[in-house]
């Protein structure tokens, strides 16, 4: 019986790392994924004059989770609420922040750039996506490095941790 609690607790020490480890690692492709999902919105906006609607349903169609269930809740949220787009795109990202594997810097970004979805003409719409882009790519490069500097830290002090306790409990 000892044993097994030992054993439950160096898995359990040891998942926690893996879970802090795969967050920096949630981090790094979700913000990809914004990015991407941007560029999508300039080309279906300049080139495919699509509504902002029919963007959302197609990028939440071309993502990955958990950022395509994002987009897809934006979508379904503007066919049943009479609210604005900011509003929108505030509650979705609000209610979505706790499945995102994103910082609050992240978050003002995003939120800083649906303040401004749809306020202005397409030159004007182009040029703050490509801010919010910038700032994105600014988020990623730090991403990049924390998930360099503590993914693999973590999951080696998770072991290291359960290992520890195991070592103390005999």
């Amino acid at each position: 019986m000892k044993w097994i609690g030992m054993l439950l607790i160096l898995f359990t020490c040891t998942w926690v790392g893996l879970d802090k480890s795969n967050k920096y690692k949630g981090r790094t492709n979700q913000l990809r994924e914004f990015i991407q999902a941007l560029q999508l919105m300039e080309a279906e906006m300049t080139f495919g004059k699509l509504p902002i609607q029919s963007v959302f349903q197609l990028l939440s169609e071309q993502l990955s989770q958990p950022v395509s269930k994002f987009f897809d809740d934006l979508n379904k949220r503007l066919l049943h609420v009479d609210e604005s787009l900011q509003e929108v795109w505030e509650e979705s990202l609000q209610s979505h922040s706790h499945r995102l594997a994103l910082t609050k810097k992240d978050l003002h970004v995003l939120k800083q750039f649906g303040n401004t979805l749809g306020l202005h003409d397409l030159v004007q719409q182009k040029k703050q996506i490509e801010l919010a882009s910038i700032h994105l790519h600014k988020q990623l490069n730090e991403s990049v490095e924390e998930e360099k500097r503590f993914a693999n830290m973590s999951r080696t002090l998770g072991l290291l941790t359960g290992v520890l306790i195991v070592l103390v409990l005999i």
